[in-house]
């Protein structure tokens, strides 16, 4: 259409002659590669010239930066970048022994206390308190080695003796009574000299986890606790003759939880005495152990371990 009118504009122009020819259409020829021809006016660059150059830089920027090729990116390529793997669920399990009652044993150096509604949470309780409440922190004590620390959560209160923990915590002392609300405290207890652990002993009828104590078990040797004829001891026992050892240790498979008696520790009736039991965490059945740790012609001393079931920390 576009031709025809230039070809009779032609005619009423020159009044004769052969009106020209079809203008041939280009063929683009396949620029080398980089090669960018760019019109310059004077000593100034112009604008398309200006536009190529800070696509050249992006582009560049973009190489360094590993963009991902593709609509729409626009960030760094995550998938090409080692993501933080996230933190592993904190070991708790169930332990009930003879004459000592039942206890929620807690592996690690923290532990944070909340509502029974949150579902990241490592003691959760049915009480007046907030869903983050508070936390126990193993720290490093320059006089006096591993201690724990209690701090309260933005928001809550949580006293120490009568007094109100600041922010920043307050390094617990065996003995001290700790109140979170009206309805909620416990009393705190590390009398074992050379072990990093410690037990909560609930107030008022409190549980958590259906457990009216709670073992703060921290791992590696240093935290190694014993149950014995002793007050010393972490679970203190009169009937006992061979004292009992618990540790939890971390390993390249996994954190493990072990029972050890020198007179010897069963898993079944049938089964020969060994020093010591090592079982996985966290556990998927219950386990009965024995161990001869009273003195002889009495029944074996039994602790039942079993999975704990409520919030899990992550």
């Amino acid at each position: 259409m576009a031709f025809r009118h230039l070809t009779e504009l032609w005619r009423r122009l020159c009044g004769r002659g052969t009106p020209p020819a079809s203008p041939a259409v280009p063929v683009p020829e396949r620029p080398a590669p980089l090669a960018v021809s760019v019109a310059v006016e004077g000593d100034r660059p112009s604008a398309l010239l200006q536009l190529v150059a800070q696509m050249r830089r992006q582009a560049t920027a973009g190489s360094s930066l590993g963009l991902v090729a593709g609509a729409g990116s626009s960030g760094p390529d995550l998938s090409s970048r080692p993501m933080p793997a996230p933190s592993a669920p904190t070991p708790r399990l169930r332990l009930a022994v003879d004459d000592a009652g039942e206890f929620l044993v807690v592996v690690g150096e923290r532990a944070t206390i909340g509502h029974l509604r949150s579902r990241d949470i490592t003691l959760p309780f049915l009480a007046d308190i907030e869903a983050h409440h508070a936390r126990l922190e193993l720290v490093e004590d320059f006089h006096a080695g591993a201690r724990w620390r209690i701090a309260p959560e933005p928001g809550a209160r949580v006293e120490v003796v009568g007094r109100e923990v600041p922010e920043t915590g307050m390094l617990l002392c065996d003995g001290d009574d700790v109140r979170l609300a009206s309805n909620l405290a416990f009393r705190f207890v590390a009398r074992e000299r050379g072990s990093a652990s410690a037990r909560l002993e609930l107030s008022g009828g409190q549980e958590c986890c259906g457990a009216p104590r709670i073992l703060l078990l921290a791992p590696g040797p240093g935290g190694r606790a014993r149950i014995g004829a002793s007050s010393a001891r972490l679970i203190p026992l009169p009937d006992v003759q061979h004292e009992i050892e618990i540790a939890a240790d971390r390993g390249p498979t996994g954190t493990s939880f072990s029972v050890r008696c020198a007179a010897g520790v069963q898993g079944t009736p049938r089964e020969a005495g060994e020093p010591e039991v090592r079982l996985a965490l966290p556990l998927l059945l219950g386990v009965t152990l024995t161990a001869r740790a009273r003195a002889p012609g009495r029944p074996p001393f039994a602790l039942v371990l079993s999975p704990c079931d409520g919030a899990l920390e992550r």
